[in-house]
């Protein structure tokens, strides 16, 4: 019967954040990997066992707040850290935690960076269409978790480097129908691109037509 992997140190690190310890030969060799394609992307669709899976994440310095909301954490491990987290001092959101982080949940977000955990802002999934409200559970270096706005349980786990994936603050009436207007006008001045058509006089004209309402949404 074979063993499974030990469990990484666990230590805080200079940027405040309580980590598995990194092994730097491990991250260095991911790096490599990454640029020829194996990325942690393409590592997560590929056949490896869940208990690979845990080490590599705890090898490369994955954060313990967010080990625990990965399917490949084992709940051994995950409580372990936990346990070794409280022993440094300091608060940590593993999974059983999610629901109520311990900090007070900030009410706004100005649109600068990453929206923080506890505000309720719009997504989109469908490069700059169909933005819905949700509201930010939890996030990492890899992934954001968002759940509904109106706080049900429902949950969704995204890659951060995911293209399409994009948050802006609430919108008011005006601002989304402007959004939806500028998407519009995008989307026509691609399409029209595509076909050789290019320059400043070419957006004017898809402008006019649009306020023509002879562009659809």
């Amino acid at each position: 019967m074979s063993k499974r992997h030990p469990m990484q140190p666990v230590e805080m690190t200079e940027d405040h954040v309580v980590r598995f310890k990194r092994n730097q030969i491990i991250c260095d060799m991911q790096e490599l990997c990454a640029r020829s394609g194996l990325d942690l992307n393409e590592i997560a669709i590929r056949d490896y066992s869940k208990d690979d899976r845990s080490q590599l994440m705890q090898l490369i310095g994955y954060s313990v707040s967010g080990y625990g909301n990965l399917s490949c954490a084992r709940a051994k491990h995950v409580m372990r850290a936990d346990q070794k987290a409280d022993g440094l001092g300091v608060a940590h959101n593993s999974a059983p935690q999610i629901d109520e982080p311990q900090n007070v949940a900030p009410t706004e977000w100005d649109g600068e960076g990453h929206p923080p955990v506890g505000v309720v802002c719009e997504m989109t999934t469908n490069d700059g269409h169909n933005w819905r409200p949700v509201k930010i559970i939890f996030f990492d270096d890899y992934v954001t978790m968002i759940g509904q706005a109106d706080g049900k349980v429902n949950r969704e786990l995204f890659k951060r480097c995911d293209a399409d994936v994009a948050f802006r603050p609430v919108c008011t009436p005006e601002q989304k129908a402007q959004s939806e207007r500028e998407a519009s006008i995008d989307r026509v001045c691609r399409e029209l691109e595509m076909g050789g058509f290019s320059g400043p006089a070419m957006r004017k004209m898809v402008e006019r037509l649009h306020c023509a309402d002879m562009i659809k949404p």
